[in-house]
């Protein structure tokens, strides 16, 4: 990116990566579109578009401080009419008063001169080094750190956590996995994991959830629109499938839970459904 100085520059960069994303025009961007490229791709656009950010917020300081040239004009303009003046006076002048006249009109004129020459330099000096000098560098830290947020959010986007789905000694998870996600008339490509340590004893033996990751968002949200079918199942309907929550994600979504299993209580002719991070209740009747 050190070479887009221009603003044209920086809008044919910004219309190739739309290009690059498959779409027609910006208001067909979303979150969903946004997410296809690789990370590496998507990591590359954020850090040329902090350079080209910073870049142009020094470049919009510095202008302003040389682009008002109403101080120089007017010194310029005040030392015009004071070589005027000399010269009316040097006309009027007796012929033993020339020399000494035109002196200090030629000392005056060179003075001129050359303060509205260092001036000029100085500022076109300062302006020209704004495209010379290289972009201060952004804290390697911060852009990892922002990247790794991004790519954490998309690998959670495409993941999925199955609770309730029986755990023995020699499974094939990924056999186990596969049948629950045909009884919701889905095949998809996917990874599953057991989270968490296996407890040997059988008193207190707890089934571990598994985190399965998908291909891609769409098919995780795919399949999660399709998970109350599991309730209707012969074999897996203790099995519940959930988003792969952050973990202030599962406390807010404990609480609602909570929220909900109290309005159960309260009013129990009513049908009670957590939706968009909000308890909602309606008449059983309107269901």
């Amino acid at each position: 990116m050190d070479t887009m100085v221009g603003t044209m520059d920086t809008i044919d960069w910004i219309d190739g990566i739309v290009r690059a994303l498959g779409v027609k025009n910006y208001t067909q961007l979303n979150t969903l579109v946004c997410s296809k490229p690789k990370k590496e791709v998507i990591g590359g656009w954020l850090c040329d578009t902090l350079c080209i950010l910073r870049k142009l917020c020094i470049e919009h300081q510095d202008y302003r401080a040389i682009a008002d040239p109403v101080p120089l004009q007017a010194e310029l303009i005040k030392s015009q009419k004071q070589v005027v003046e000399l010269q009316g006076e040097l006309l009027a002048c007796k012929d033993e008063q020339l020399a000494c006249k035109n002196e200090q009109l030629q000392s005056l004129q060179s003075s001129v001169k050359d303060t509205v020459e260092e001036s000029l330099k100085a500022e076109f000096v300062t302006y020209s080094s704004l495209f010379q000098s290289p972009a201060p560098a952004i804290a390697a830290d911060t852009v990892k750190s922002f990247v790794k947020t991004v790519v954490e959010e998309e690998d959670r986007s495409r993941s999925l956590m199955l609770f309730g789905l029986a755990e023995s000694a020699n499974e094939k998870l990924s056999d186990r996995v596969g049948e629950v996600f045909q009884e919701v008339g889905e095949k998809p490509r996917f990874e599953a994991c057991r989270l968490g340590k296996s407890s040997s004893s059988t008193d207190t033996k707890k089934v571990r959830p598994v985190r399965v990751t998908l291909s891609s968002a769409t098919m995780a949200s795919h399949i999660l629109s399709k998970s109350r079918k599991l309730m209707k199942t012969v074999n897996h309907q203790s099995v519940f499938i959930c988003p792969d929550r952050t973990p202030d994600q599962r406390l807010k979504h404990k609480e609602l839970v909570l929220e909900m299993r109290a309005k159960e209580t309260e009013e129990p002719k009513k049908k009670h459904f957590i939706r968009r991070g909000k308890v909602c209740s309606i008449d059983t009747a309107d269901s």
